[in-house]
């Protein structure tokens, strides 16, 4: 996958915080990228062994599975996929999926 900024990046986001979730959704979709949401992190994994993506967006304070968890899985049969968490890493999902260029990211 090219470094540069994603255009029209295929995202999976896994949180069980449905307003952060959603949130990061709506806006992402409103720049053009492909979003699909889990809530469920087994579900989730399941997910991205059927399907390609290009960003995983993960919260690692979940329960059954921690993120930490999740991103060792998935790095068992993906090593390609760019995996970001939100909470602590905002400015580098700005930057990746372009809304730099919009909003003003401290940090």
């Amino acid at each position: 996958m090219n470094n540069d900024k994603l255009v029209n990046a295929r995202i999976l986001v896994i949180d069980d915080d449905v307003n952060m979730m959603d949130v990061l959704s709506v806006v992402l979709r409103r720049y053009g990228h492909i979003v699909k949401t889990y809530t469920e992190p087994l579900s989730a994994i399941e997910e991205l062994r059927k399907n390609t993506y290009d960003i995983l967006l993960v919260n690692y304070l979940m329960t059954p599975v921690k993120g930490d968890k999740i991103v060792e899985t998935v790095r068992e049969f993906n090593k390609e996929i760019y995996i970001i968490n939100p909470k602590s890493n905002v400015k580098k999902i700005f930057t990746i999926t372009g809304l730099d260029k919009i909003f003003k990211v401290e940090g």
